[in-house]
């Protein structure tokens, strides 16, 4: 459930030109690990350069909820790529089409980078909250950080690929693999 204290509703940043995610995650001051990684993982760029194709929406989590930077710029930056567009639907999705969704099961843009692997978030209205579901992981859309068509980007109370074991990042991908072929409704770590 959303915080009392918290509105999806609230207002919207409208930039005058262009896409700026990086700024709009700025200027929340929430979403710094995020920031940090996107800019420097060049997946903004990506977006910006497809700017007037893409529709998107990003689910971006919150600070207290990622693993320690240090940890995450231990990891390959293949793996970062990964692990950014797992948070990223090929489609733009108002808030208003978030809440009346036909088809809660949705690709992610990693789907696209891993080929076969689906990797895809289920989506929910629940109790007048947006829950994501990707088996293990359960998050709420907690806030509107930007909002600008063709791009989405919520935060979100969760991060969606991540176990931490052992201190160090477990990434989904070989239990999503196993899960996809044994066809369970739940998730397992090998």
């Amino acid at each position: 459930m959303i915080p009392s204290a918290l509105n999806l509703m609230a207002s919207e940043t409208r930039p005058n030109l262009g896409l700026n995610i990086t700024k709009a995650l700025i200027d929340d001051h929430d979403f710094n690990v995020a920031t940090l990684l996107l800019s420097a993982n060049s997946v903004v760029e990506e977006f910006k350069n497809d700017e007037g194709d893409t529709n998107i929406t990003l689910f971006i989590p919150l600070d207290d909820d990622l693993p320690p930077m240090v940890s995450l710029q231990s990891l390959l930056v293949d793996k970062k790529v990964v692990m950014l567009k797992f948070h990223v639907l090929l489609y733009y999705y108002p808030l208003g089409s978030l809440e009346s969704i036909m088809n809660p099961v949705q690709l992610t843009l990693a789907t696209e980078t891993m080929g076969v692997v689906r990797f895809t978030l289920n989506i929910l209205h629940r109790n007048d909250s947006i829950a994501i579901n990707i088996g293990i992981v359960q998050a709420t859309a907690t806030q509107r950080i930007f909002y600008w068509n063709p791009t989405t980007v919520l935060g979100v109370s969760k991060f969606f690929c991540r176990e931490i074991y052992s201190g160090r990042i477990q990434f989904y991908l070989k239990s999503m693999v196993h899960w996809c072929k044994k066809r369970h409704h739940r998730m397992m770590i090998p």
